[in-house]
C-alpha cells in the first residue's frame, strides 16, 4: 500500500513517515483513515509484495521416476518467506517486505491468505476458497503418483489484512506442475 505526496507538481512515493511525539521523531509503521465508519489503512511501512501474473505465474515443477511421487507447489511462511514445495533450492523473501528496501522482516501483524483456482487442476493439498490466518506455513501443492501421472494448475493467492478479505493488499499467481514416468 503506497502513500504519495506532491512535490513541485510531481507525485512521489513516500517510503517512510515520521511523527513527533514528546519532542522525539518516531517512525510510523501503519496509518489509517476512517471512511464511512470503517478504518482503512492508507500507509504501511511494511507491505505485501506478491509476484506472478495470470499470464505469467511463478512456476514450481517436480518430475519423478515411478514408483517415486512428484509434488510441486508453494509454501507461504509466516516469516514472509516463500518456498517451493518441491525442494528445488528456492526460498525467497517474497510476500512481505519493507517499502523501498530489498530486505524482509517477519510481519508485525496477522495477515490472511486465500487461494482460488485460476486454471488447470485443483491442488491436491491445501485449503481453497477460505481466508486463513497466515500465522504458520500455508501450503498448496499438486501431486503425481504412479506411472504416467500428471497434475498441474495455477492458483491465485490473495493477502488481506482482515479475516473476511475486505482489505486485500496484494494478489499473485502461482503454478505447480508434477509429473511421473516409469
Amino acid at each position: 500500500m503506497d502513500n504519495h505526496v506532491r512535490i513541485g507538481g510531481v507525485w512521489k512515493r513516500v517510503s517512510k513517515v515520521h511523527v513527533r511525539i514528546g519532542g522525539v521523531w518516531k517512525e510510523v509503521q501503519n496509518a489509517y483513515v476512517r471512511i464511512g465508519g470503517t478504518w482503512k489503512q492508507y500507509f504501511a511501512n511494511f507491505r505485501v509484495i506478491l509476484s506472478g501474473s495470470a499470464v505469467s505465474p511463478n512456476v514450481d515443477t517436480d518430475f519423478a521416476i515411478a514408483p517415486a511421487d512428484a509434488r510441486a507447489g508453494w509454501i507461504f511462511n509466516a516469516s514472509g518467506d516463500l518456498t517451493k514445495y518441491s525442494g528445488s533450492a528456492y526460498s525467497k523473501s517474497e510476500w512481505f517486505g519493507r517499502v523501498g528496501e530489498t530486505t524482509h522482516e517477519t510481519p508485525d501483524q496477522t495477515y490472511y491468505i486465500r487461494a482460488t483456482t485460476e486454471s488447470g487442476d485443483l491442488p491436491d493439498f491445501g485449503t481453497m476458497n477460505t481466508w486463513l490466518a497466515l500465522t504458520g506455513g500455508r501450503t498448496w501443492y499438486w501431486e503425481a503418483t504412479g506411472t504416467f501421472d500428471s497434475s498441474a494448475g495455477t492458483i491465485k493467492i490473495e493477502i488481506a489484512t482482515d479475516s473476511g478479505g475486505t482489505n486485500i493488499v496484494d494478489t499473485g499467481y502461482y503454478r505447480g506442475v508434477a509429473d511421473t514416468e516409469p
